[in-house]
């Protein structure tokens, strides 16, 4: 039944290639319907994948299958770009899959694209480091004396 769907939807190819050239990633990103970022659920560290942006940029909403301590998922969610599970959890990703079949695909990579655009920017970057500096006197503290040590 969603091997139906899918085809109604015009979803005809999965593709899972081991490496490609920059350039060939991009077009690849930019056929697609929906970005797919796999992290093992075993992760203890938070992990905000790369290609998440690739995804976005293209205007492409995302699945996002984690770990449980890796935020991006509840960012896609939360947002309107994506859905999220745990990636041992194949019911869950079959959910999201499911989701994805009944949405505006188009609109949900628009959402994306402009989140990407507000958030992930050189000035919002240096917003946090310059507030996580003024927030945390010691850090900035050990800091000036590591670089001042470099310079000499």
């Amino acid at each position: 039944m969603d091997i139906k769907r899918m085809l109604a939807k015009g979803i005809r190819t999965v593709f899972n290639p081991n490496e490609l050239p920059k350039d060939d990633y991009e077009k690849l990103v930019c056929a697609c319907d929906v970005g797919l970022v796999f992290l093992d659920y075993r992760f203890t560290i938070p992990n905000f994948p790369s290609r998440i942006l690739s995804y976005m940029q293209a205007s492409k909403p995302v699945i996002v299958a984690t770990d449980p301590n890796t935020d991006m998922g509840d960012i896609v969610e939360k947002n309107g770009f994506g859905w999220k599970c745990l990636s041992k959890n194949p019911d869950e990703f079959l959910l999201c899959v499911r989701k994805a079949l009944e949405s505006d695909l188009t609109v949900m990579g628009k959402i994306g694209r402009r989140y990407l655009e507000d958030n992930y920017n050189s000035k919002n970057g240096f917003e946090v480091i310059i507030k996580h500096f003024k927030e945390n006197k010691s850090v900035k503290q050990k800091s000036i004396k590591t670089y001042k040590k470099r310079q000499t």
